[in-house]
């Protein structure tokens, strides 16, 4: 893939991540923040163009999510933790990709969405705990990795769904 081409990718999964994200946002009282599925998108980004564009659609897109759906005050931290969370599956993916046997993709994703979780989990219990306290930050966990849990299931629906339709595409082409 040329750069070009990363470019407009990383464009339009940024405002993938944005649109899925303000689609369906469950809103979470005591934190005042919401659960969402943005990550499953944030993560088939990552894996699918490396760590630089699940950065830029994770970063930007959820903090435009944020702000777009009034929840300014999350914006900052947004950025930085999806951005984060949108680099280390790229990277961490890439990386086990290299290592582990083609037979073992499934188990690379996996674990590289895991540590992506893992970065979101503790990124958002920081960022609850110094705008709510620590006992909202405890409550926000739970609620992080039930978010986490569900965008890993759909991410890996939407890896075989885009990986057939990639494929299919490719064929085509020869």
């Amino acid at each position: 893939m040329n750069r070009t081409q990363l470019i407009a990718f990383s464009s339009v999964f940024t405002a993938l991540v944005a649109v899925v994200t303000i689609v369906l946002p469950i809103p979470l009282p005591k934190t005042e923040g919401f659960l969402n599925f943005g990550d499953a998108v944030i993560f088939v980004t990552g894996i699918f163009f490396g760590p630089f564009a699940g950065l830029i659609a994770g970063g930007i897109g959820s903090a435009a999510a944020d702000l777009i759906l009034g929840y300014t005050i999350w914006a900052p931290f947004t950025l930085l933790i999806k951005g984060a969370e949108g680099f280390v599956v790229g990277l961490t993916a890439r990386l086990l990709i290299k290592v582990l046997p083609s037979k073992l993709k499934f188990i690379a994703y996996f674990i590289s969405m895991l540590f992506a979780s893992i970065i979101m989990i503790a990124g958002y219990f920081f960022a609850t705990a110094i705008l709510y306290g620590f006992p909202v930050a405890a409550i926000g966990i739970i609620e992080s990795m039930i978010q986490a849990g569900a965008s890993i299931a759909i991410a890996f629906v939407l890896l075989g769904v885009s990986k057939t339709v990639m494929y299919a595409i490719e064929k085509r082409r020869r």
